[in-house]
Formats: structure tokens, sequence, C-alpha cells
């Protein structure tokens, strides 16, 4: 990151609400149906190929490199081209990071610029996304979730450090950033852990935040709940996503719209922002990449 080159421009809209967004989208009409050609245009010349790589430019790499797309699975969409999943895909073949953090690692730095004594909490720790943080800023702290097997705020003998993102063990005001990538869909108390985060930052600080989001929903989509005597209720087919800590799989229980934002505001966040961008350059493909900036 922070590249001494003269790098083309990479353009983002920002949104705080859904009116906001519904008007820029609007404005950024063209552009967006400019993009889709690009898309259609790769996998047109592709279309026989489950898996090939596509150059472009690694903004965590400072570098130019190929990025690897996967369709087998992928079903055929109206043209009868196979949409790869972009969001999880176009991992690079350098670093290893897929479209989604390297994007995230992207709008951190252009959004943010932390330093040398920035003082970064990062929801994950058994990842190369960590590993790549921790080498670039001394003072990063990172954990993973083992429920109560161990004490949070301590580490197992492999240095893994346990938290639980709805009762942190840090001090009040300890952090300058907070980085969590798909982590919150998986919380029931979504909205306590966003209080957590907002007492362990310092003032001005800020939480960059992934979900899976839907772009044109107002609201919040609750998928499952649990209730007051623990158990799980599901309220849609249950879908599970990847899981660092081991092969099950972790169970989603919400899908946040735009009332996520405004639930930040309620809880305290001074401003709440969607950043959501889109780049044939740096690889970042797909149309559904959104990162969340909430400052204390």
């Amino acid at each position: 990151m922070n590249s001494s080159q003269v790098l083309p421009h990479f353009s983002y809209l920002r949104a705080s609400s859904f009116e906001e967004y519904q008007q820029l989208t609007r404005v950024n009409q063209e552009l967006y149906f400019l993009m889709q050609d690009v898309e259609k245009t790769i996998l047109y010349n592709h279309q026989d190929q489950d898996q090939f790589k596509l150059n472009g430019y690694c903004y965590v790499c400072d570098a130019f490199s190929d990025f690897k797309i996967v369709r087998r699975r992928s079903k055929p969409n109206i043209d009868g081209l196979k949409i790869p999943n972009w969001r999880e895909g176009l991992s690079c073949v350098s670093c290893g990071l897929n479209n989604r953090k390297r994007g995230a690692l992207h709008i951190f730095d252009r959004t943010c610029s932390p330093n040398q004594k920035s003082k970064i909490y990062l929801t994950e720790q058994i990842s190369p996304l960590y590993k790549y943080v921790a080498s670039k800023f001394p003072l990063v702290v990172g954990s993973e979730y083992m429920g109560e097997k161990i004490p949070y705020g301590s580490m197992t003998n492999n240095g893994i450090r346990n938290e639980s993102l709805t009762c942190l063990s840090f001090e009040k005001d300890e952090f300058d950033y907070i980085l969590s990538l798909d982590v919150f869909e998986h919380i029931p108390d979504y909205i306590q852990a966003f209080k957590e985060c907002l007492r362990v930052l310092k003032p001005k600080g800020k939480l960059v935040l992934s979900v899976p989001f839907r772009l044109n929903s107002p609201s919040n989509i609750i998928r499952a709940k649990v209730d007051d005597r623990g158990d799980i209720i599901h309220l849609a087919k249950a879908q599970y996503h990847g899981d660092p800590m081991g092969k099950a799989g972790v169970l989603c229980y919400q899908d946040f719209g735009w009332q996520m934002l405004d639930q930040m505001r309620d809880i305290g966040f001074s401003s709440v922002e969607a950043i959501i961008y889109r780049s044939r350059f740096y690889g970042y493909l797909g149309n559904n990449h959104t990162i969340f900036i909430g400052q204390k």
C-alpha cells in the first residue's frame, strides 16, 4: 500500500442513507452499465473456461499481478454466462487476498491513512489478512472467537487471542481503528457488538467493516435469532459461511440493509457512511462491494 507510482484514479460512491444511494445510482447509471459490459466481455472471452486469470494491479502488493477467477459452481445467467462469485474470488496470485479483502484494505488506507503509531484491532487472527496488516503496522491486535473454552482476552498456546465482540476485554478508548470483515452477520446481538466497538475506539476512531449487504434494501433481513432459552430459531433457510476455526461453517443470522447505518448512529457513532466501489484496473469486479466507516 501507499504506492509511489502514479496510478489511475480510484473512484467510489459515498452514501449515508438509502435515499442518498438511490440518488447517486441514478446519476452514475451510465458508469454502472459500462462496468457491467466490461465484466460481460471478460466472461465471454473465457466462456469455455471454469478457471482463468485476469491481469490487474494489486493495491496490497503495490504491483501488477494476476487474479484467479473460478466459476465451477456458477449457474448461467440470462445471457448464458456463468457468473463467478466476484466478491470472494479474484485472489491475487502474489498475496493470496481475494477481491473483498484487497478492496477493504484499499478503502481502509485511503479513508483512514493509518501510520506506524496507529493502534489497530482486527476481528480475526488466523488469516493472511491479519498477517499482512501485522507486518505493516506494529501496534496490531487480532483475535478469534472460541467461545467460553478459555477466558476472553487470554491466548491459546499458539498465541491466538480469544475475544467476543459482544463483550470485549479491552479498555475504553483503546484503538484508533477497528477492522472487521464479514463478522457481524454471525452475531445475533450485533447491536451490542457495535456498542462494544464504539466503547473501545478512541475519540474520532473509526470502525471499518464489511458485511453481506443488500444495497436495494432499506431494512435488515433477519435470517435467524436466539430465543430466551438459547435456542436458535430459523426465520429463513439456514446459511453458513466459512469458519477459519473449523469445517462446520458458521451461521449467518442477518443480511444487512441501510437500517444498519441508522442503528450505528443511534448507539452513538457520530457519522456512518457506505463506500461503494468497483474497478477493472484494481480487480474489484462485481456490483456488491461496500465498505462501511463508522466514526466515534
